[in-house]
């Protein structure tokens, strides 16, 4: 083992681990996703992107009444026609926008 090895590995023995910090969650905003899906139809990247975030925020959906025969594509198309006219406002969480979104098309039926 060369010096320099041995001096690389020395130093990464010696940084403690809580030195290293792991990115803090911040939520996705919904004027981001706006961007990205906007240019999904020429960028395979944010299209990739777009559809990712799209599927994670409504997977995380907990009271999911859309009907059976409309499939996860119709779900996913429809968000983002909604967010591409919608050109949200800078603060607003896409996990919110996509949930409020799904519920003035699909709301959940309340018996009374």
């Amino acid at each position: 083992m060369s010096l320099v090895s041995r001096f690389i590995l020395l130093t990464l023995l010696l940084i403690p681990w809580s030195s290293y910090s792991s990115p803090m969650p911040t939520p996705l905003s919904a004027i981001t996703l706006h961007m990205a899906c906007k240019e999904a139809k020429t960028r395979e990247y944010t299209r990739g992107f777009c559809d990712g975030a799209i599927d994670a925020a409504y997977s995380s959906i907990q009271n999911w009444c859309v009907p059976g025969h409309v499939t996860h594509g119709e779900v996913k198309d429809y968000i983002k026609s909604e967010l591409i006219k919608a050109v949200p406002l800078v603060f607003v969480n896409f996990n919110k926008f996509v949930a409020d979104a799904i519920s003035v098309k699909w709301p959940c039926k309340t018996d009374n």
